[in-house]
């Protein structure tokens, strides 16, 4: 809004001959607008040109001819915005390193000209360096290029637009320079064997295509086990009991997750993508089956049963990508096709669109696949969508990445072959972020990963030197961060944005057998990544010696038919896979603590978790032997102490078919009491109630908290809320009972 007002004198007065008489009044108008009296100033609301137009009138009455002129107003501040860095980065997408153009927009009707700068820290307000200035306006393109490489840690940049009548915009952006910070590694040397894919679902859950082991693993964001997708074609179904289902697969290398939790898998060697579900049930199936047997070029050992490759649509040979839309379409990279296609929801043929031929059409340094490379089109295997529906593509032959548009319209052509920053030697994973400014690339044989912004300028390359092994598939969370599958590392690493107080990274051993030395004096701790742990307190041993823990050796028939009879004798079932702590037979001076772990999804219709108990196999009795046992259906596991290695497994009863609800409240039974919700232990359960029984919880001074009813099966449960659902205070409360005709008080506790 711009102010403007009038300056009127009598000219006679100002001759000082003393007749004038002075002015009496100012009348002005806008725009043709009716004429007012000017008193204090007038606003002008829009920019734009304006006729204004006023006359004064002395006290003779005297009235001068009106006057006018046209303005031009601008009240507006210039445009400056920030596009690369973004001010809407976050995560990875906002660390940054070497040498690179900032782009953005800066603009004025009237515009004057821009200041680029930069301090040190975020959120920075002074000791500002210019990186670039200039009078010109800029439209999307080059604001000034920065050089971080004497620089580190968070730097603010600032962008200063002014125009001709001083208005003035700033903007800043807070950035990292250096590396991402390592948050998560999952890594085991018995563990995975040639990760080659990787993606994040809703839940954070991990998803991992572990090639050479022909399976796809899952884990919870922290690294814990979930399951087991696929088993390789040479495998027993009995391998690991932690495998969901019997799908098998041969050296798949990439796998996305929808937004209802089911499983893409692109499995690679047997020319198909399944669809699955979490517990390796099959959805769907793209590609032609009836194989050979074939023995791949990838490290493995074993021959494999191939599905049939082909070039049709619907066809595949050896494809190594697979991405989603939001309309749930489903985008195959055929590697050695040289093509992606695309399908509906439901697996039928959508479209298909070839790489464009290369301009180095010399072999390449291909070990995963059998094509010779003597075809000059471009080899796609990672492959990922923006949030636009634009497709990026890893060209390993090409030595690039590629952008399309959704019809399959070639837009952009990234990177050359070569060492140097943004050249790429077997370029095969991709990750971009939903605004399609943050494009990860991992270049596989220059041991790095290279990102670029949606100009095609590489603003950061990380992992140069050791850090990396050929690292292939990317993917990014709703969060940011970015996970590796760091192939010959033979593990899988989390990247986010370094924090002003950094944190050690997590560290999960993610192998079934592992292994390390322990110490008399201090004692020491194992675990793997699925929660399968042992600790050994301050003198148990007594010496130093190496432990292990390993899965369940199943070799021996008959002690297989022996443990099974036992099982069913006891009428319980295995809740979890067998574990060997080694050496076996090894006496502790005091109980060292084995902890299990547990699948919800195991337990049978109506099995109780806080039943769960740990049994070892004792070979000189024959028969499985309980111990006493501690449930955390938070962590889902069961711990319990022991003086001896041997084979311990989670055993659970099955339950009885003709148990009722108890008749009276006489054996009423709590578990999880007190109730501490910050160790896992809620909600509280109450059982052995007659069927429809109340129970009724007061506040030690006698306030209603909460009414709760048995079920039918005699059982309830208290969350630790009341009955608006607010968590209660810690503290001690009177659960009162009724049924069967019958009252019984009990006394509880909360313990936050």
């Amino acid at each position: 809004m711009t102010l403007f007002g009038f300056v009127a004198v009598d000219d006679l007065l100002t001759v000082g001959d003393g007749i004038g008489l002075g002015v009496a009044e100012t009348g002005y108008a806008i725009d043709s607008g009716p004429f007012l009296r000017f008193s204090s100033a007038v606003p002008i609301p829009t920019d734009g040109l304006h006729t204004i137009s006023w006359f004064s009138q002395d006290f003779a009455g005297n009235v001068e001819l009106a006057k006018s002129t046209m303005v031009l107003v601008d009240a507006t501040p210039p445009t400056a915005v920030f596009l690369s860095p973004s001010a809407n980065a976050g995560g990875v997408c906002s660390v940054v390193s070497g040498k690179f153009p900032i782009i953005g927009t800066v603009a004025d009707l009237h515009f004057q000209g821009y200041v680029l700068d930069f301090a040190p820290g975020a959120n920075a307000t002074f000791g500002f360096t210019l990186i670039a200035a200039s009078t010109v306006a800029v439209s999307s393109g080059t604001l000034g290029v920065w050089d971080t490489t004497a620089l580190s840690g968070f730097q603010t940049l600032r962008l200063i637009a002014t125009d001709l009548v001083d208005n003035v915009t700033v903007t800043t952006v807070t950035v990292f320079v250096g590396s991402p910070a390592l948050l998560l590694s999952l890594q085991s040397r018995h563990g995975f064997n040639k990760p080659s894919g990787v993606a994040v679902d809703a839940g954070n859950r991990i998803y991992v295509a572990d090639t050479n082991n022909d399976q796809v693993d899952v884990f919870t964001s922290t690294g814990g086990f979930v399951a087991i997708l696929g088993r390789g074609n040479g495998q027993d179904d009995d391998k690991d009991d932690r495998t969901q289902g019997r799908l098998r697969l041969n050296k798949p290398k990439d796998v996305k997750v929808d937004a209802a939790g089911n499983v893409f898998i692109a499995d690679t060697n047997n020319n198909r993508v399944v669809k699955v579900t979490l517990s390796g049930q099959l959805l769907l199936q793209i590609g032609r089956q009836h194989g050979k047997e074939h023995k791949d070029h990838d490290d493995d050992e074993d021959k494999q049963e191939e599905g049939q490759h082909g070039q049709g649509n619907g066809q595949f040979n050896k494809p190594s990508g697979v991405a989603l839309d939001a309309s749930g379409r489903i985008y195959v990279s055929d590697t050695n096709n040289h093509r992606v296609q695309v399908f509906a929801l439901d697996g039928s043929f959508f479209s298909t669109f070839n790489l464009p031929a290369v301009a180095r059409p010399e072999p390449n340094d291909d070990d995963d696949s059998n094509d010779p490379d003597s075809t000059a089109l471009g080899q796609p295997f990672g492959i990922a969508l923006d949030g636009s529906g634009n497709i990026y593509v890893a060209d390993a032959h090409g030595d690039r990445a590629l952008k399309f548009s959704p019809q399959g319209v070639l837009l952009a052509s990234f990177g050359t072959s070569g060492s140097g920053t943004g050249q790429f030697k077997r370029p095969e994973g991709v990750a971009v972020s939903p605004d399609g400014g943050c494009l990860f690339v991992s270049d596989r044989n220059n041991n790095r990963i290279q990102r670029l912004d949606t100009f095609g300028s590489v603003t950061l390359v990380f992992g140069s030197g050791a850090a990396f092994n050929e690292p292939i598939g990317l993917a990014l969370d709703s969060s940011g961060n970015l996970f590796v599958a760091d192939r010959n590392n033979n593990r899988v690493e989390k990247f986010g944005a370094p924090t002003a107080v950094p944190s050690p990274p997590v560290i999960v051993d993610v192998g079934s057998v592992i292994s390390g030395m322990v110490h008399a004096r201090g004692g020491g701790k194992l675990e793997r990544g699925d929660r399968v742990k042992v600790d050994v307190p301050d003198g148990a041993l007594s010496q130093d010696m190496p432990l292990s823990i390993e899965p369940e050796n199943r070799q021996d028939p008959a002690a297989e038919l022996a443990k099974g009879q036992k099982l069913s004798v006891r009428r319980k079932v295995s809740i979890s896979s067998g574990v060997d702590y080694g050496p076996h037979g090894l006496v502790f001076n005091k109980p060292v603590t084995i902890t299990l772990a547990y699948n919800p999804g195991d337990l049978r219709p109506g099995q109780d978790p806080d039943a769960l108990v740990v049994h070892y196999w004792n070979p000189q009795t024959s028969d499985w032997e309980a111990m006493p046992s501690v449930v955390n259906t938070s962590s889902m596991t069961v711990s319990a102490q022991t003086t001896h290695f041997s084979l311990f497994r989670i055993l659970g009863s099955l339950p009885d078919p003709t148990a009722k609800a108890a008749s009276d409240l006489s054996m009423v039974l709590m578990a999880c009491n007190p109730l501490r919700p910050a160790i896992g232990c809620e909600p509280m359960r109450f059982k052995n109630l007659p069927a429809g029984a109340s129970l009724r919880i007061f506040t030690f001074a006698g306030a209603l908290v909460k009414n709760i009813s048995a079920d039918g099966t005699g059982q309830a449960a208290w969350d630790g809320t009341n009955q608006s659902g607010s968590p209660v205070a810690s503290g001690v409360y009177f659960v009162y009972f009724q049924g069967a005709g019958q009252s019984k008080v009990l006394k509880v506790a909360v313990q936050r």
